[in-house]
């Protein structure tokens, strides 16, 4: 029987190493006859449901660069994965810092202050990141965020048998 991942092995990962090996026998019972290409389609609409409600694919992503503009757009994080729900951001540490500095969370939008590091986030929207106070420079790739990861519309699901 054929096991079923989501782009190489992620939502295997993404389930703490277990495989989602009946689901295509499932289907495939459903509508006999049915060409693989329905069922590849049919999974990956399960998939994409499981992810996003259950929120269980969970990972760190990034670097995002981080300069004197203040959003940061985080989606696509690449061709078979974005960001849902962001949970928590941080800047890897800076020359002589010794752990990352996390970033405070903000329910509403943060407004005034003038540029210096940044030291909270506000979500615009579930892919725009808006850090304040704004970034007096540019730091580089150094914003990392942990969040609830979905499939993309396009996410390659492959059966290795």
């Amino acid at each position: 029987m054929a096991i079923v991942t989501l782009d190489g092995g992620q939502s295997s990962a993404a389930l703490g190493g277990q495989v989602i090996p009946y689901v295509e026998q499932l289907v495939a019972m459903q509508v006999p006859g049915a060409p693989d290409t329905l069922i590849s389609a049919m999974l990956q609409l399960v998939l994409r449901e499981f992810y996003t409600k259950s929120t269980a694919w969970r990972d760190v992503v990034g670097p995002y660069g981080v300069n004197t503009d203040p959003y940061i757009q985080l989606n696509p994080v690449d061709q078979n994965r974005q960001i849902q729900f962001v949970l928590q951001a941080y800047m890897q540490p800076f020359a002589g810092a010794d752990s990352p500095m996390f970033l405070f969370p903000q329910a509403r939008m943060p407004v005034g202050g003038s540029p210096s590091p940044p030291s909270l986030y506000f979500m615009r929207s579930n892919d725009v990141l808006m850090l304040h106070p704004y970034p007096d420079k540019n730091y580089g790739n150094v914003l990392w965020v942990y969040g609830a990861l979905i499939p993309t519309t396009t996410a390659a699901i492959r059966s290795e048998e």
